[in-house]
């Protein structure tokens, strides 16, 4: 796949033509990313071309003079920088002659000349695999280095896909030039024999694809320079980038116990609101219960009232009706004497029976009295017991509150350190830029 950028491949200015460049590259298809002046432009700020037959039909389309188009093998990137003569004529050469790696041309000018006396040994050397020596990763931007160390140490802290190790931006040799990743293939002996020869070192025991200047005559003095005026800066950066992720990771580690609990009070939360609606229909009913005992209880009273006159009236009747004004026992008209005795005994019959109905009622109600009094004790204790729980459940609430903002603290304090991190970086490229 190959990336074309949009800015410049509709600029119609005399120079160099696509089809014309990508055909001198050794491996059009690896083209992954472009470089614009001194901007990086990565795959997503990109348009798309699939195929070489595609940038064929480019012909009409140029490159200005001064565009930087960035090759990626293996994943690291490969700077050609085409040279145009004011005509408009290209001067790349081939891939076939070509006798150094163009990623040379960046390296620093001392590190390029041993390079330029590794490569000419090593194409003396008999039997060698490859027409020059290839680098895979030479001169490294300080964001680039950047990128690597992140995912190095987001890889340590984090986990995740894994990382190769990488130095800190502004410490590696890699963004002064004065290192050479190469590739290696099955020619490592010659590579290694031409290189070390001409001044190069294998600085990492188990990196020998990696090779840094250390014979040039300012290697010590940019030593130097690094140490007292940029190592400082890459330490700060990276101190302020390693606490970012411990504290992403405190808090990757810390939120699956926060949402467990939340859920959980979430959950004790549903069951204290039904407790509750439960409780509010029980003291209803409790409430309805107890007005219909006093309403009972008040109309017993009234027919206790009712049933104490008609006894009064019972004891007291008098025999009065008697024309000649005898008594019961002295009266002769006896039709009168037996309307009175029935009445009499209608009263007592009503009496009783108004008595013993008045009784039902009074066992009924007392017999409610109890189951009342019993069913209130337990509502009182059920809300005793739901009242320790909503209060539990406010205090759950309340340090789960506390806990969410611990946590959004602390990822306010992530972020604030990727700030601060990255505001470092603009220092360390800043530093780096001046050696």
């Amino acid at each position: 796949m190959a990336h074309v950028c949009p800015d410049t491949s509709s600029d119609p200015i005399a120079g160099m033509r696509l089809k014309e460049l990508f055909l001198a590259l050794p491996s059009p298809d690896a083209v992954q990313i472009f470089k614009y002046g001194d901007r990086t432009l990565y795959p997503d700020d990109l348009f798309d071309v699939t195929s070489v037959d595609e940038l064929s039909q480019l012909d009409g389309t140029y490159v200005r003079p001064q565009i930087s188009i960035t090759l990626c093998l293996d994943d690291e990137p490969t700077d050609i920088k085409p040279e145009v003569d004011p005509s408009g004529t290209s001067n790349v050469e081939s891939a076939a002659n070509r006798t150094e790696d163009t990623k040379a041309r960046d390296l620093h000018a001392e590190a390029y000349t041993t390079y330029a006396t590794a490569n000419a040994s090593y194409q003396q050397s008999p039997g060698h695999q490859f027409p020059y020596i290839t680098i895979n990763s030479g001169r490294r931007s300080v964001h680039e280095q950047a990128r690597l160390y992140e995912a190095y140490l987001r890889y340590l802290v984090l986990g995740g896909a894994p990382a190769n190790p990488a130095n800190k931006p502004g410490q590696s040799k890699h963004e002064y030039g004065l290192a050479i990743d190469v590739v290696r293939g099955n020619d490592e002996s010659r590579l290694s024999n031409a290189l070390a020869a001409a001044g190069w070192t294998a600085t990492v025991p188990d990196e020998g694809w990696h090779f840094e200047a250390t014979s040039i005559p300012s290697w010590a003095s940019i030593e130097s320079a690094i140490q007292t005026t940029v190592t400082p800066l890459s330490d700060q950066y990276a101190s302020f980038l390693s606490d970012h992720f411990h504290i992403t990771k405190r808090h990757q580690d810390d939120m699956p116990h926060y949402v467990s609990e939340k859920n959980r009070v979430a959950q004790l939360e549903r069951s204290i609101r039904a407790e509750e609606a439960a409780l509010r229909l029980r003291a209803a009913e409790l409430q309805r219960r107890d007005a219909y005992l006093r309403t009972e209880l008040g109309s017993m009273q009234l027919e206790q009232q009712q049933i104490n006159e008609l006894v009064r009236r019972y004891n007291t009747m008098i025999f009065d009706r008697c024309p000649n004004g005898n008594t019961f026992e002295q009266c002769t008209h006896d039709d009168l004497k037996r309307q009175w005795l029935i009445e009499k005994n209608n009263l007592a019959q009503t009496i009783s029976s108004r008595s013993a109905a008045l009784n039902a009622r009074k066992s009924s109600y007392e017999q409610g009295r109890i189951e009342y009094g019993s069913d209130l004790s337990q509502f009182r204790q059920d809300k005793l017991v739901y009242d320790r729980r909503a209060q539990d459940l406010i205090r759950q609430n309340n340090q789960l509150a506390q806990e969410k903002g611990r946590l959004d603290r602390m990822l306010d304090r992530a972020r604030q350190k990727r700030l601060d991190a990255t505001t470092k970086l603009a220092d360390v490229a800043a530093a780096v830029r001046r050696i």
